[in-house]
C-alpha cells in the first residue's frame, strides 16, 4: 500500500525491487513480486545517484538487517 509500511518476516530472505522510471519521475517497488508502492523521485536531474535503506526500529530490536546482495541493471 502507500502507507510506507512493508510487509517483511523476520527470519525469512524477500526480494525487493525497486524500478526508477526517470522518463515519468517515479519509483516503483515490489516486494517478493507484489507491487507495494509508486512514490514520485524526490530530486531532480538525470538518473538515479544513491539508494538509501531505512531499517526503523529493526535495528533496535534484531540488531539490523542482512543483503545478500543488490544488482543494478541500466536500460536506455
Amino acid at each position: 500500500g502507500d502507507s510506507g509500511e512493508i510487509p517483511l518476516q523476520k527470519g525469512q530472505w524477500h526480494e525487493l525491487c525497486l524500478r526508477w522510471d526517470c522518463g515519468e519521475d517515479v519509483c516503483t517497488l515490489t516486494v517478493d513480486g507484489d507491487e507495494q508502492w509508486m512514490q514520485p523521485l524526490l530530486r531532480g536531474g538525470k538518473g538515479i545517484s544513491y539508494l538509501r535503506i531505512g531499517v526503523g526500529d529493526v535495528v533496535a530490536e534484531s540488531g539490523g538487517i542482512l543483503l545478500e546482495r543488490v544488482e543494478v541493471e541500466v536500460e536506455n
